[in-house]
């Protein structure tokens, strides 16, 4: 991150030294402004009051409900009193990982040394969603147009879209908001695509009880997989892409293989301030280990083995790290035998990954329709605490996957809550609004647009039971690479075409 002057540059003094348009200058003033901003899923308070002294100083109605989603109505322009109304949405939520924590310390957004992404050193970005609510902001004053604007900016959306399902403003009721043209989600993947499909998403939690043992006589070593790529849960799990949980499990179950081994603690995930974050995939994993006082030895040689074969497997992830170290605090109990095997059995039998890829789905192509996440491991007292996220194409289908993972824990006397569901959306792929858009881009950008079902959630799943008859898309601010990964980064070349294609929407749709 260095720049001809060998100082870390800032995302600020880079558009600064840079001109873009005005609306994506704009766009990238108010996505370095809210870096600051603290918005963790259900702690988005502080972006909630960002966004209300945004409507009162520009005195736009609006209002703001129990569950922090946030509503600004942006007037119609004097020509277009009588031009559709449009909604456009974004989520006010970020996912929080990497140090300094952003849930505590707001992101610190840089440019890499290409010059050609914003990235923020060793935590996530934020460019999902705050690139879709910059550009909404740097819209209201775009030279252009326009019917009335109706502007939703959800809560908890990365954590099951709940911002979306507890909608409920007083001042407009649904019946207000289902009276338009449109819903325009910008929370798109990638610049040239627009999404019109979604898939349905739960979390599983299993509690595997163990019993514990003294550890008297035995030495504690860590053993730790860390460096991993990681990524969002959802559109790159069928990227071949290392689960550190996964990995740590078989290597585990390998040592256990030539050598007793005592379970201590398996910890793995990230869960802050009680979010667990469930939609990323597990990048590093860590496990104490109760072992003789001569089988050290061996157990590096299986893991100096494991590690060329992780990286032969894994080419793409360079960083990531296999290591073996003396635990530092002395710990008085371990898992006993049945408690060890049952814990490792667990973790190497739950599914993870692509459950389901077709190459030829009629709209797409190429498409996940099946999917699961094993994302959190916590041994605490006298239980294990697993938390997986499981994705389907079809509503159905998401209940049969979920079936599947009760079953291998039931094989392990291990209990299982389940989180409410929340609903894939699925719409036909010859819309009016599919239709129109296409033919704008083209004539825009002289290339076609490309149709996308994502298999990430977007919160049109619940926008469509709300409003079953209005027609929706996802586009996006810009392209986004590792989103919900500490190498989360936004292509700024990319920021123009989707700026310019959201205002061309707008100002095309009024007419």
């Amino acid at each position: 991150m260095i720049t001809p002057r060998g100082k870390i540059e800032s995302l600020s003094s880079f558009r600064e030294r840079k001109r873009f348009d005005p609306g994506v200058a704009r766009t990238l003033e108010y996505f370095d402004n809210m870096s600051h901003i603290r918005s963790q899923s259900r702690h988005e308070r502080e972006m909630g009051r960002f966004l209300v002294d945004f409507a009162k100083k520009r005195g736009f109605e609006h209002d703001k409900d129990r569950a922090g989603n946030v509503i600004m109505i942006i007037p119609a322009t004097e020509n277009k009193k009588n031009a559709p109304r449009l909604i456009l949405q974004a989520h006010q939520d970020m996912v929080c990982l990497g140090k300094p924590n952003p849930a505590e310390n707001g992101v610190r957004p840089i440019i890499d040394p290409t010059g050609k992404r914003i990235v923020a050193k060793n935590t996530t970005l934020a460019g999902d969603n705050r690139g879709g609510i910059s550009e909404l902001l740097a819209l209201v004053d775009e030279p252009i147009e326009h019917g009335e604007l109706i502007y939703i900016f959800t809560t908890a959306e990365e954590v099951g879209l709940e911002g979306a399902e507890k909608l409920n403003f007083k001042k407009y009721d649904m019946d207000y908001l289902s009276n338009n043209y449109a819903l325009i989600n910008v929370d798109g993947e990638k610049v040239g695509k627009v999404d019109i499909g979604s898939a349905a998403a739960g979390n599983s939690i299993i509690e595997l009880p163990v019993k514990k043992e003294s550890t008297k006589g035995k030495t504690l070593l860590k053993i730790v997989i860390e460096g991993g790529k990681g990524g969002h849960s959802g559109v790159d799990i069928h990227k071949k892409r290392v689960n550190a949980i996964r990995e740590l499990a078989d290597i585990l179950q390998m040592i256990k293989m030539r050598n007793k081994l005592n379970l201590v603690s398996f910890t793995a995930g990230e869960i802050k301030d009680g979010v667990s974050v469930t939609n990323a995939i597990s990048s590093s994993a860590e496990a104490v280990i109760a072992v003789d006082k001569d089988t050290k030895s061996i157990i590096r040689s299986i893991l100096k083995h494991q590690r060329k074969k992780i990286h032969a497997e894994y080419k793409r992830e360079k960083k990531l790290k296999l290591s073996l170290k003396y635990k530092e605090e002395r710990t008085n109990e371990m898992m006993d035998d049945r408690s060890t095997k049952n814990t490792l059995d667990l973790l190497s039998q739950l599914p993870h990954g692509v459950i389901e890829r077709v190459k030829d789905n009629p709209l797409v192509g190429k498409l996940t329709t099946k999917s699961t996440n094993l994302a959190i491991v916590r041994t605490e007292g006298g239980k294990m605490t697993v938390q997986m996220m499981s994705r389907s194409a079809e509503d159905k289908a998401l209940s049969e996957i979920r079936d599947n993972i009760k079953a291998t824990a039931k094989k392990f006397s291990a209990k299982v809550k389940e989180s409410k569901p929340y609903p894939s959306c699925s719409q036909p792929s010859d819309t009016d609004l599919f239709s129109f858009a296409k033919q704008l881009y083209e004539k825009k950008f002289g290339k076609p647009l490309k149709l996308s079902i994502t298999h990430g959630g977007l919160e049109l799943g619940w926008w469509k039971k709300f409003w079953p008859k209005m027609p929706m898309l996802a586009i996006p601010a810009a392209t986004i690479n590792d989103a919900h990964s500490k190498t989360e980064s936004m292509l700024i070349g990319s920021i123009t075409p989707a700026y310019r294609f959201l205002t061309a929407l707008v100002e095309e749709i009024a007419r």
